[in-house]
């Protein structure tokens, strides 16, 4: 919704590893929120990620399926722009369908997922992100 078309591969995590009972160490919130849908006319489903990215997603693979390169930079820009910027406000639609019966809110909200908006908080994401890591000095917008 943001103009940059992913594809993701997940890798379970392998059994061997002792640390596979922890039911959160694979949660990986950041990149299921990837997945989350966004219809407002699909009001009981809204803002949710299917079942099989909520648990135990594993290690993942994101690339651009325009063929475009990536960065890791970009992905976690991609990420927080879903989890940091927006739960916030899709909490706050979510409840408003609860008190009122409108989808409004989802419409608006819906309405900040575009290459423009996403422009805009990539800016500011990597101001932030410099003052700890200079790397981020070079990183660009996937849009």
């Amino acid at each position: 919704m943001v103009g940059v078309p992913v594809r993701v591969r997940r890798f379970p995590p392998h059994s061997a590893r002792k640390d596979n009972r922890q039911s959160d160490v694979y949660r990986y919130q950041e990149i299921t929120l990837l997945f989350r849908a966004m219809d407002p006319e699909q009001q009981h489903d809204f803002s949710l990620a299917p079942m099989s990215w909520q648990n135990a997603v594993g290690s993942v693979l994101v690339v651009r399926d325009d063929g475009k390169d990536m960065t890791p930079q970009q992905v976690e820009a991609l990420c927080y722009y879903n989890l940091q910027h927006t739960t916030d406000m899709f909490q706050d639609a979510c409840e408003h369908l609860s008190l009122t019966g409108s989808n409004m809110e989802m419409v608006k909200l819906v309405g900040l997922f575009t290459p423009q908006k996403f422009g805009e908080f990539f800016a500011e994401f990597k101001a932030k992100k410099m003052e700890e890591d200079a790397s981020w000095m070079s990183a660009v917008s996937p849009v």
